[in-house]
């Protein structure tokens, strides 16, 4: 049996789906498959097996960066955080602790998925809620 290129899109989208409810610890259907990837390659040529592989791949990765670690922050990570929520870009941390973007943005994952945020405006609400940061007020 053939699968159709959007057959193959649509299984891939719902492995998708699945994974990454299973990582938010949301309930899957009982027919979805978490390791359903050998279901979805068996029906595909060399070069789709490759794809479906590093799409699966990909989706583990995000998923395992946004599990979050309930670990405190290192000194050298609560620095950053400092930085970043007092305005500095990566490059501007980077120069101003003598290492380099990539390690900037390395710790700055490593930050977010520690403390379960999202985005920006998170980071910098728990900076400010944790004296990283003090917010002076205009009269």
């Amino acid at each position: 049996m053939m699968m159709s290129s959007d057959d193959i899109k649509d299984g891939v989208k719902n492995h998708q789906e699945s994974l990454a409810k299973f990582a938010q610890g949301q309930e899957i259907e009982k027919n979805s498959k978490i390791t359903g990837t050998p279901y979805l390659m068996s029906h595909h040529s060399g070069k789709e097996n490759e794809k479906t592989t590093e799409t699966v791949e990909k989706a583990k990765t995000r998923i395992k960066k946004q599990t979050p670690h309930k670990r405190p922050l290192t000194k050298r990570e609560a620095e950053i955080v400092r930085l970043i929520s007092g305005g500095l870009r990566n490059k501007d941390v980077a120069k101003t602790l003598g290492i380099s973007v990539k390690t900037v943005e390395t710790h700055r994952v490593n930050i977010m998925n520690k403390l379960a945020l999202q985005n920006l405006a998170q980071l910098i609400r728990y900076a400010v809620q944790n004296g990283l940061i003090q917010i002076e007020l205009e009269k």
